[in-house]
């Protein structure tokens, strides 16, 4: 019997798509001064130079930047973030618009939900289950069950650990965020609660598969209820 050799992880990666993560979710945002890089280190528990090193990343991506004798920020939004933001007024112009984002979405998100299956800790686990707990005490506030709907669909991005689609989501946040907001208002949160719950299920279970069938399906009839309307 052949046996599998034991994969070596390296612990500067691990600390980047740490740090990387806890930006997409939000315990750092766009300005916020970053922890120094000693209580960085003590807090991971690995070399002041290891978190040096992994901050240069981040800054190569440009998602930090550091300035000289003030320490590690979350880079303001970029021209590019300026730029996408400034077309959500023009998804709103055509219902063609809207579709396109959503079909955008079942690209990227349908398949990350089917790879977050198959690698979700119970950590993961828990904070989607928290994020949908709130969702459900929050379904009579529209605006703030839309920002933790996008959350969840966030955390799915994230628990997957792809870079390019993490960052391009990232990117994006605002315009898919109004277009969550805009469907919500226009068809209602009960779809999205059913899937969600479905979906969490599936991770919680590590059944890739129904995680993109539900996935697909959620997307799918939210698309089909918009069309109703």
């Amino acid at each position: 019997m052949e046996i599998e050799k034991i994969k070596r992880v390296n612990i500067g990666d691990q600390v980047y798509e740490k740090l990387q993560k806890m930006i997409f979710d939000g315990n750092w945002k766009s300005g916020d001064k970053l922890p120094s890089e000693n209580v960085l280190a003590e807090s991971f528990g690995v070399s002041r130079m290891t978190i040096r090193q992994e901050l240069q990343k981040l800054v190569a991506i440009g998602l930090v930047e550091t300035r000289i004798g003030e320490g590690s920020y979350v880079k303001e939004l970029s021209f590019a973030t300026s730029y996408v933001n400034g077309m959500i007024p023009a998804l709103y112009l055509s219902d063609r618009s809207v579709l396109d984002a959503m079909e955008f979405r079942i690209m990227t998100e349908v398949e990350t939900a089917g790879i977050a299956a198959e690698i979700a800790t119970e950590e993961d686990v828990d904070h989607l289950k928290k994020c949908y707990e709130k969702m459900m005490n929050n379904i009579d506030n529209i605006e703030e069950y839309v920002k933790l709907d996008f959350h969840f669909h966030r955390l799915i991005c994230s628990i997957a650990g792809n870079s390019i689609v993490i960052q391009v989501h990232y990117l994006l946040r605002n315009v898919l965020q109004d277009v969550i907001l805009n469907l919500t208002k226009k068809i209602g949160p009960s779809n999205g609660i059913e899937y969600h719950a479905l979906i969490i299920r599936a991770i919680e279970q590590k059944d890739g598969e129904a995680a993109r069938k539900y996935m697909k399906e959620h997307l799918m009839k939210t698309i089909e209820l918009y069309q109703l309307e």
